[in-house]
């Protein structure tokens, strides 16, 4: 086993033997050790005694002691030595050792010579002894507990951390020895490469985790300031990280022990280890890999090619594979480093000149089952990262996206289109992976290349696009319109194929619910794009984008000039020739414009070119137009049905009154032929609905119940048509509303419901 368990008994050195008797608790070799050093501190002059310059290494050794009664008899000790710098810092340095004078005394250290801090003059003995004892009080378990008053431990590491910014690198140099302590000796000499250990740290797993603990603090608060010593605080976590690895893998191979659950309990430095022999190895290992994530973070210049390089066979490539598993409930700390890599530029190639499978299997942490979306968006994270240096230097063709994202892009696509699918019925405005996935599609899209590629996009995001607003907001549609503007040109659709038949469904009734400015030109740019690959698309695309064009000179008015242009070309010259298929998204568009309630220009001639379709589709044999008006023209002017303004309500009955005049044998408007009175203008239903008069509205309502009670009109036709037309006549506020009226509409619908069956009608009872 390469690693030494905290049950397991070290070999001890000639001295502690000496100093250890068997049968003698801890407790009882600290009090001899305090009666050794109340004795010592009692001599008068310790340079007088054999070895004395060992005494006094081993007393300031002891200032470092976890034990405030230990370092206070070890600085008694020191001050024997009696140097002018002791003598006059001798109250400061016991001040340190009082609780309710540390602070004051750390604030007098970082004070200038002035206002009664540290003379010059006497730092080079002072500052090592001052960062001895402060070690000591700093690895304490005392006041452990104690961290919300910012009286315990924690506090006191921050505050006295907080005070050696103000040391020099040379003078932090005792810090860092006493921090890497027995470690050391994993170390290569001083000016060699770096290279891991032959043998395992001879410490128990709990010193490990000890110095990994404490690590964090002092890369939080002095990790620049040390930059000149991380050999030694990066060599050593790195050691502790390998050996660890090694112990896992090893446990691995001897037993059942899984890598999916290495998570669990992450935030853990200490204490118990757990049911399995590979719980501290795994403690060890992720506090690990914390650390190296935070030295990553320090952007001080530091050149980390030797640890990266010795890092991937040791730790980072073992786990590739299993990368994905380990990461399905919550981000692992090798994924942060992985993060971190990514947000740093000197740092991003990292991710792939030292091992080609790790991208991959980044992307592969996507369509883990059961992945939480914290994973998701790491990933994210780290693409969004690429894409950012990408752009930066110039798109596909930077260093960053030919070297890392162009090779990695088709199986990064594949994961993002699992994905897709897998999430694509719960994207919500506050679904942040839906937006950020599809904000990722449209990024990566100028890195497609191949038509298999585009194709299969197109197929997955259509569906999407067809959805409500409340489900997939239309920011979100904007930026799938991006997508498939700019990936329909590669992917080339065959005109029968089904995914041509689906992206022109799609965009046309797009054109019908798109309301804001920039949502519609991208539209219109999609629907070009279209056209550039099925030529006869293109004049009614060329048309749709006058129809939808905006003011130069005023970003949110149309431009009256183009569209009342493209109205008069469609409605005087073009639309007896038009194909089927180009009445779709002509229609979408009219239904649409037909319910702007600001321009009367557009809402007319809106109008008048749904009354043109009708026109065309009444003398028609073509079975497409049919098919036009039953699943396009007539769906689409029962919706529109629903406004609440009666000046879209009555556009739309006109246009209706014009279809069933014209058309016959469309089963839906057959029925409805009994309401025009055989061509009576006064009588006429669809006329009189809407009229200023009020007795010619109660006449159209008492006509429909007439026609109702006698079977001409079918209960799906008063549902679909009807009770829309009648809600605003009882539902809502009851300002400028006639009471004659109000009580006609109750009666019509109390007779027409006697004989018709229709979903509303509990609705508008209770309201």
């Amino acid at each position: 086993m390469c690693f030494q368990r905290d049950d397991t008994p070290t070999k001890k050195s000639p001295e502690e033997e000496a100093f250890v008797q068997p049968d003698e608790s801890a407790k009882e070799r600290k009090l001899r050790l305090l009666a050794w050093l109340g004795l010592y501190a009692k001599f008068s002059n310790p340079k007088a005694l054999f070895r004395s310059a060992d005494l006094d290494a081993h007393f300031r050794t002891l200032l470092a002691f976890p034990d405030v009664d230990v370092q206070k008899l070890a600085l008694d000790c020191v001050l024997r030595w009696k140097s002018p710098a002791l003598k006059a810092n001798a109250e400061r340095l016991k001040n340190l050792l009082d609780v309710s004078k540390l602070r004051d005394e750390l604030l007098q250290f970082v004070s200038a010579t002035e206002a009664g801090g540290l003379d010059p003059l006497h730092r080079d003995e002072i500052v090592p002894l001052f960062i001895r004892i402060t070690y000591g009080i700093m690895t304490s378990r005392q006041g452990r507990a104690s961290t919300s008053s910012g009286q315990g431990r924690a506090g006191r590491r921050a505050a006295i951390l907080g005070a050696l910014r103000t040391c020099t690198s040379d003078e932090l140099g005792t810090l860092v020895d006493l921090t890497v302590g027995p470690l050391r000796k994993m170390l290569p000499a001083a000016g060699e490469p770096f290279r891991f250990a032959d043998k395992a740290p001879g410490i128990s797993g709990k010193r490990q985790l000890g110095f990994l603990g404490f690590l964090a603090d002092i890369l939080k608060h002095l990790g620049k300031e040390l930059v000149a010593r991380w050999p030694d605080l990066l060599g050593a976590t790195l050691n502790l990280l390998h050996f660890a690895q090694k112990g896992i893998s090893e446990e691995m191979a001897s037993g059942d022990e899984s890598e999916v659950d290495e998570e669990q309990d992450e935030d853990a430095e200490g204490g118990d280890e757990g049911e399995t022999q590979t719980a501290p190895l795994r403690r060890i290992r992720q506090l690990s890999l914390k650390r190296l994530a935070e030295f990553f973070r320090l952007e001080a210049g530091f050149d980390y090619s030797p640890y990266v390089a010795a890092a991937f066979p040791s730790f980072i490539a073992p786990r590739l594979p299993s990368l994905p598993a380990e990461n399905a409930q919550a981000p692992s700390s090798l994924l942060e480093v992985f993060v971190t890599w990514a947000n740093r530029r000197d740092l991003v190639e990292n991710l792939v000149i030292y091992n080609a499978d790790l991208l991959p299997a980044l992307y592969g942490c996507l369509t883990v089952r059961n992945v939480k979306p914290a994973v998701i968006l790491r990933v994210f994270n780290i693409v969004t990262s690429l894409l950012e240096f990408a752009s930066e230097d110039g798109g596909k063709d930077s260093d960053v996206g030919r070297s890392i994202i162009q090779p990695g892009v088709n199986v990064l696509l594949v994961q993002l289109a699992g994905l897709f699918q897998a999430n694509s019925g719960s994207i919500d405005a506050k679904h942040e992976v839906g937006q950020r996935q599809v904000t990722l599609l449209c990024s990566l899209a100028p890195y497609v290349e191949s038509q298999e590629q585009a194709a299969n996009f197109l197929t997955l995001v259509t569906p999407m696009l067809r959805k409500a607003n409340k489900t997939v907001p239309e920011k979100i549609k904007t930026e799938l319109l991006k997508i498939m503007t700019s990936l329909y040109p590669l992917a080339r659709p065959c005109p029968s194929s089904p995914l041509y038949e689906r992206c022109v469904e799609s965009m046309s009734l797009l054109f019908s619910s798109t309301r804001g400015r920039g949502a519609r030109l991208q539209l219109v740019a999609a629907f070009l794009s279209l056209a550039s690959v099925e030529t006869a698309f293109l004049p009614i695309a060329r048309l749709i984008e006058d129809l939808n064009s905006f003011s130069t000179k005023r970003s949110e008015e149309p431009d009256f000039d183009r569209r009342l242009a493209a109205y008069s070309l469609l409605n005087e010259d073009i639309y007896r020739t038009i194909r089927a298929a180009d009445w779709i998204p002509v229609i979408q568009n009219m239904l649409f414009f037909i319910q702007d309630p600001d321009e009367l220009a557009i809402r007319t001639n809106a109008s008048y070119t749904l009354r043109r379709f009708v026109e065309v589709a009444g003398v028609s044999e073509v079975p497409e137009i049919k098919t036009v008006m039953s699943g396009v023209f007539l769906p689409g002017l029962r919706n529109s049905l629903h406004s609440k303004l009666e000046i879209v309500r009555s556009e739309i009955l006109g246009v209706l009154a014009k279809a069933v005049e014209r058309c016959s044998g469309v089963p839906e408007l057959d029925q409805l032929k009994c309401l025009l009175v055989g061509g009576d203008e006064e009588a006429n239903f669809f006329n009189n609905i809407v009229h200023i008069q009020i007795h010619r509205r109660t006449r159209a309502l008492r006509r429909l119940a007439d026609e109702v009670e006698a079977g001409s009109i079918t209960s799906k036709i008063v549902s679909d048509l009807f009770i829309p037309l009648l809600d605003p006549y009882i539902l809502g506020s009851d300002d400028k509303k006639d009471p004659d009226l109000v009580n006609e509409t109750v009666q019509c619908l109390g007779r027409i419901s006697k004989v018709s069956r229709c979903d509303r009608f509990p609705e508008l009872g209770q309201s």
